[in-house]
């Protein structure tokens, strides 16, 4: 496991000789150690072991030439070196990899999102492009956690506003679906196969769970108010409670990230008529899904899940519901 104690030398990193020829061509000396620097050091912690490998057999697909791909590993690589150098704040590389992470980041957004809009049959058919389109899709979720990692802002004193801030903070979540529905389902040999097998998504549970711990225990209590209700509300918040229920049951370290994602993707939209509700519920159940992915350690989620698990606590502890303050304290 890459040790977030790694020094800080290590990311001066020399060009690597396996490079794909087109990225080479086309990026300057200082993008070329930045992308080893991805494949070397920042993929050990975005995910699990079948995630790494799927990153690392892309660039050996050369699908590192996708213009929008490509910028978005940059950025997602120079927010890793930012977060390494830690809190020199003032230190000029630190603006330098700020100013670099965003400027990657607009770009490949930009890029990103005219490849999901143009459906050009002959640039976007075949594994390669496919699998530049998956990639994204998950390093713009790890980005956009990234970006949410500071306190919400001064000025943003209601607490109406926890529930538009988790509204944006997980937009990004819809963005497999999206992916499927414009593209269909993955091609042959696609590198990211084994991870999206990995998140069980066409039985919309968990194959096998570990002992019931008690916060399995406690959400599963909670959930029989609402086995006999009509109102559609309380269904959805059934239909999230029950996905959730064996997700609290396993040990969470990072191979279950996609089956946490897979999660999120499954019960995104009833959340998001929820949330757009003010709903402290279905606020409860999304902290608990934010905290089995924090337990996963990774660099780019203890960034955003914490400021965001604060946010909804805060929100949370002034609820005058007994029932929400009683659970939220078994959390």
């Amino acid at each position: 496991m890459y040790c977030m104690s790694t020094d800080i030398s290590r990311m001066e990193l020399a060009v690597s000789v396996d490079l794909p020829d087109c990225y080479r061509s086309a990026a300057s000396p200082d993008a070329l150690a930045a992308l080893q620097h991805f494949q070397e050091v920042t993929t050990h912690g975005l995910g699990g072991p079948n995630f790494r490998a799927a990153m690392l057999m892309i660039g050996d697909r050369t699908a590192y030439c996708s213009p929008y791909l490509r910028h978005v590993i940059l950025a997602v690589s120079y927010a890793h070196q930012s977060f390494l150098l830690g809190e020199r704040e003032k230190d000029l590389k630190a603006v330098g990899l700020k100013l670099a992470t965003t400027s990657h980041w607009q770009r490949g957004l930009q890029l990103f999102g005219r490849a999901l809009s143009e459906r050009d049959e002959t640039a976007t058919s075949g594994r390669v492009h496919y699998d530049s389109l998956v990639a994204t899709t998950f390093l713009t979720t790890m980005m956009t956690f990234c970006q949410h990692a500071q306190p919400a802002d001064v000025t943003q004193t209601k607490d109406s506003d926890v529930f538009t801030r988790i509204l944006d903070f997980m937009t990004t979540v819809g963005g497999f679906p999206a992916v499927r529905s414009a593209f269909g389902e993955p091609v042959e040999s696609s590198a990211w196969t084994p991870v999206l097998d990995s998140t069980d998504d066409k039985t919309g549970g968990i194959d096998a769970v570990e002992d019931r711990t008690e916060r399995s225990v406690v959400i599963e209590t909670y959930l029989h108010r609402f086995e006999s209700s009509q109102s559609e509300t309380d269904s959805l918040l059934l239909t999230i409670g029950r996905s959730l229920a064996p997700l609290l049951q396993l040990q969470i370290s990072a191979i279950h990230m996609p089956i946490l994602f897979a999660f999120a993707g499954r019960t995104w939209s009833a959340f998001q008529t929820l949330l757009r509700q003010q709903d402290d519920r279905a606020l409860l159940l999304f902290s608990c899904w934010l905290g089995l992915l924090r337990r996963t350690g990774r660099w780019w989620v203890m960034m955003g899940a914490t400021i965001q698990l604060d946010d909804i606590n805060e929100h949370l502890a002034k609820s005058t519901d007994q029932t929400i303050l009683s659970l939220l304290g078994s959390m």
